[in-house]
């Protein structure tokens, strides 16, 4: 939930870059602002944060399931087996 508000915010961030701009006649057709190079450096830093975030998300997923499953495993080779007569 919260790297889906951050690339919200990262898109409204690069999407404000682009219109705070100067429009000028010479090419690139654009110049950058103080304004808008905040803006994009904003976005960039918010862009990196989320990566790191589901990085780490995934990376406690995969712990977490190996975990899980050491547990299980282990559970089941430790615990004896009811002898059911024939």
């Amino acid at each position: 939930m919260v790297t889906a508000g951050i690339a919200y915010i990262t898109n409204s961030l690069y999407a404000a870059n682009h219109f705070t701009q100067d429009k000028i006649w010479k090419h690139p057709y654009v110049e950058g602002t103080k304004k808008s190079r905040r803006r994009y450096w904003w976005a960039l830093a918010l862009n990196i944060l989320g990566l790191v975030l589901i990085t780490a998300a995934v990376g406690a997923f995969v712990w977490g399931v190996y975990i899980a499953a050491k547990s299980i495993l282990e559970l089941a080779t430790t615990r004896e087996l009811p002898f059911i007569d024939g």
